[in-house]
């Protein structure tokens, strides 16, 4: 079943969400922050504690003047992280810096694919260890080339791991449903997409996987 989340990776994703800039002001509306955390598949008495937390540590702010006791009552209050909060974020994104020494012969291809990447060779070669670890960490799950860029996909399938993550979702974190309702995804591979979606969650698209159309009617049968 679909178990408790990890409260250091919800504060991560709200830091994040309440980070982002739009053409005015840093920030995002309670309801936006509320969908993606959903969309993510934490429980909102999670999402809810820890946005409480990170503002009583002085980590998020609520803007435009909600300053009553209940400004969580109030979807449309914007939650902007503060520079105490920026802070933590980078600290959290650090990053370190080493050298590597390439082969001779791998240099020509490695150009050829950063050409068509329209990356730099510092920026691929980041890329290929982070995706090489990923995989060694939780096999069966490899990346490839999607018309939203780069994503991680469920070996053997043609889904994405954040597809096979919301087919969980949906079935209540229920592994035997899953079989049932889809013959490609056995329970080892179920388990290897949500422990990667789980521990990844903060790199899943917003609004790109598990929701139907507005304009699809649902059927049962």
């Amino acid at each position: 079943m679909i178990r408790a989340a990890d409260p250091t990776l919800i504060d991560h994703c709200l830091l994040e969400l309440a980070a982002e800039r739009s053409r005015r002001s840093v920030g995002r509306a309670w309801r936006e922050i509320l969908s993606v955390m959903r969309e993510r598949g934490f429980r909102d008495r999670e999402v809810y504690t820890s946005i409480e937390i990170l503002k009583k540590k002085g980590y998020v702010g609520y803007k435009d003047g909600k300053s009553g006791r209940k400004p969580l009552d109030d979807l449309d209050t914007v939650i902007a992280i503060t520079p105490e909060g920026k802070g933590l974020l980078r600290r959290q994104q650090a990053t370190m810096q080493f050298n590597v020494r390439l082969p001779e012969a791998l240099q020509p291809e490695l150009g050829d694919f950063v050409g068509k990447a329209g990356d730099t060779v510092t920026a691929v070669a980041v890329t290929a260890m982070k995706e090489w670890t990923r995989m060694q960490k939780f096999p069966g799950i490899d990346f490839r080339w999607t018309p939203s860029g780069r994503q991680p996909c469920v070996t053997g399938t043609g889904l994405k791991v954040w597809e096979a993550y919301r087919i969980w979702l949906d079935h209540g974190g229920d592994i035997e449903k899953v079989e049932k309702n889809y013959a490609n995804l056995s329970r080892a591979k179920v388990h290897v997409a949500v422990a990667y979606a789980q521990a990844f969650i903060n790199e899943m698209p917003e609004g790109a996987f598990g929701k139907r159309p507005p304009f699809a009617r649902e059927v049962k049968v």
